[in-house]
């Protein structure tokens, strides 16, 4: 079982974020237990207290609903290298890059599956599935 931690507080693209991650399950014959988070109070109660290897990977935008960052994430406590930065805003996914992380996939205004289907590629990179 490969824990997941997303970090997203839109709704629609969880929900395609979470068909792709089905679709993950299935193909590889992994389970994946997966938490999800919308607000950056819940990073600093629940996150980051977390030890290093509580993740698997990290699925990271920067909004939050309740106009904060998810960026206050620790980043370095959880491994850069188990970061996929998901932002619309290729300056937050930047942002994130400075502190270490490789990988992003920019939330477009296309079609969402297609962009759901690009974070879990990386997503089963950093998973190694």
């Amino acid at each position: 079982m490969k824990h997941v931690l997303i970090l997203e507080d839109r709704l629609e693209v969880l929900a395609a974020l979470l068909l792709e991650c089905d679709r993950l399950e299935q193909e590889s014959g992994v389970l994946l237990r997966v938490t999800v988070y919308s607000t950056a109070t819940d990073v600093i109660d629940f996150v980051n207290p977390q030890a290093g290897e509580a993740f698997d990977a990290i699925v990271l935008d920067r909004n939050c609903k309740r106009g904060d960052s998810f960026h206050i994430i620790d980043l370095e406590h959880f491994g850069p290298d188990k970061i996929i930065s998901i932002s619309s805003l290729p300056r937050f996914n930047a942002e994130v890059r400075a502190r270490g992380v490789s990988r992003s996939v920019e939330k477009g205004e296309g079609e969402l599956g297609s962009f759901a289907a690009e974070v879990v590629a990386e997503l089963a990179q950093v998973l190694k599935l």
